[in-house]
């Protein structure tokens, strides 16, 4: 395996720190892994390594604004918002796979907010299957009970609060990276709105899902209460109309471990049956296009 650091420009340039990873013996098929909120890439480490033992080409990049791909004074543009991570950054993303991989086959394996991203970049056809892993709508009419009431006070207290005092959103109170100002406020907007990803008119913006027609199988984590409870993870995968959907509910006992939670299926601790399901499904959608 020959593991690199590169840098892929987004579509208004900003660069935007990535990690290629190739086999030494690849199979047809590249996959392109979207980070969590605030997750930087080299959380998906282990998991991109095992992809690529077993023949796949990977890529791990981290949003502008997060790890590697740090705002720095010289960046004249605007502060980054969460839309730019899918309209900017991903979309970059895709474009540079299209370019230099056109002859493989193009699928994603996506972390909670990367499921809602793939909607907003407007290359997203051209990936060929999507699996997306604890990825929800963050309508707060999707929680109940005591994490409703957790979630409502990250969102209408927390965050406006916090990025008012420190200028970005500590990292602290989410388990992540720091977010960026504008990330964070638009991420609390949207989870305000019933229709989730909305304009500033408050408007649902859904084009870029309804256009995406290929296959997706969403994972439900069945302890991840507090970010993606099913009703959520339900109602993202209604955002793609066009698609062909499932909603998978995976419990922890179904891998032998004690729990997974939002950000358990990515660990160290995930045995080898929980990457290689993902792995033999996305090699399942490669056979079935070369048999269509």
């Amino acid at each position: 395996m020959n593991k690199q650091s590169i840098c892929i420009l987004a579509t208004d340039q900003f660069p935007i720190s990535s990690t290629l990873y190739l086999p030494a013996q690849p199979n047809n098929t590249f996959v392109m892994v979207c980070s969590a909120t605030g997750v930087k890439r080299s959380y998906y480490d282990l998991y991109a390594i095992h992809l690529c033992e077993r023949g796949f080409t990977v890529l791990t990049y981290d949003y502008r604004g997060i790890g590697g791909s740090k705002v720095g004074d010289n960046w004249k543009g605007k502060t980054p918002s969460m839309s730019d991570w899918g309209r900017k950054d991903l979309e970059g993303v895709i474009q540079w796979v299209n370019e230099y991989y056109p002859e493989k086959f193009f699928t994603a394996v996506v972390h909670s907010v990367g499921g809602q991203l793939i909607g907003l970049a407007a290359s997203n056809n051209s990936i060929k299957a999507v699996l997306a892993v604890a990825s929800q709508s963050g309508y707060i009419g999707h929680w109940s009970g005591v994490e409703k009431l957790k979630f409502y006070g990250v969102m209408y207290f927390a965050i406006p609060v916090a990025t008012y005092l420190f200028g970005r959103m500590p990292g602290v109170l989410l388990g992540s990276e720091d977010l960026p100002k504008g990330v964070a406020l638009q991420w609390a907007y949207w989870c305000r709105s019933r229709h989730y990803i909305v304009d500033r008119k408050g408007a649902p913006v859904r084009d870029g899902f309804e256009k995406y027609d290929h296959k997706i199988r969403f994972y439900c984590i069945a302890d991840d209460l507090m970010y993606g409870p099913l009703k959520s993870v339900e109602a993202l995968a209604g955002y793609y109309k066009s698609a062909k959907t499932e909603v998978v509910v995976r419990q922890a006992e179904d891998y032998g471990v004690d729990n997974i939670g939002h950000f358990g299926f990515f660990q160290s601790y995930m045995p080898a049956i929980a990457w290689d399901e993902t792995a033999t499904w996305l090699k399942e959608r490669e056979a079935e296009s070369c048999n269509a």
